[in-house]
């Protein structure tokens, strides 16, 4: 909110963060998996407020893709 680049999150350890959960993520539901992100994001990095969104990439013949959006914010 400040504007301030020290008050932005690190994009780098989120992203490092996120390929972690994705490999050793043992949900197969995409609104699981995007509440895991959220939580993260609020709760290890502090942020006050996401949106997630995830998707399948051609989860069948004749679907583009195939996903959930949910937006969180810490209480």
């Amino acid at each position: 909110r400040s504007g301030e680049f020290a008050d932005a999150l690190d994009y780098s350890a989120v992203a490092g963060r996120l390929q972690k959960l994705a490999a050793d993520h043992p949900h197969q539901l995409l609104e699981r998996f995007a509440q895991a992100i959220a939580d993260i994001a609020l709760g290890e990095f502090h942020a006050p407020w996401v949106k997630v969104r995830v998707a399948k990439l051609a989860p069948v013949n004749g679907v583009k893709e195939l996903g959930v959006s949910i937006e969180r914010s810490r209480k």
